[in-house]
């Protein structure tokens, strides 16, 4: 949780915020989002959890926030991006 992270890092949430936008060229949240999407499409590639569960297992609230953040990112749905992963696979 960020209240968490600015306590280790002595800094009030505002700083912090600011310093990782500096220092990343995002904010946290960004950051923190491709981190999770990146994460649940080497799931997908991996394993055959469902990507329901896979958005559970990752903190997403619901797998819509999922699909959104994975669209912004990939540019497909997670389902449509785990459809082409099995047809490279054949």
């Amino acid at each position: 949780d960020y209240d968490y992270l600015g306590r280790v890092c002595y800094m009030d949430l505002s700083k912090l915020f600011e310093e990782v936008k500096k220092y990343l060229g995002e904010t946290l949240i960004s950051f923190r989002n491709k981190k999770r999407v990146n994460y649940a499409a080497k799931l997908m590639q991996d394993t055959d959890m469902k990507i329901v569960d896979i958005s559970q297992l990752l903190g997403f609230e619901t797998q819509w926030a999922l699909d959104k953040h994975f669209k912004e990112i990939y540019g497909i749905s997670p389902s449509e991006y785990r459809k082409q992963q099995n047809q490279q696979d054949k």
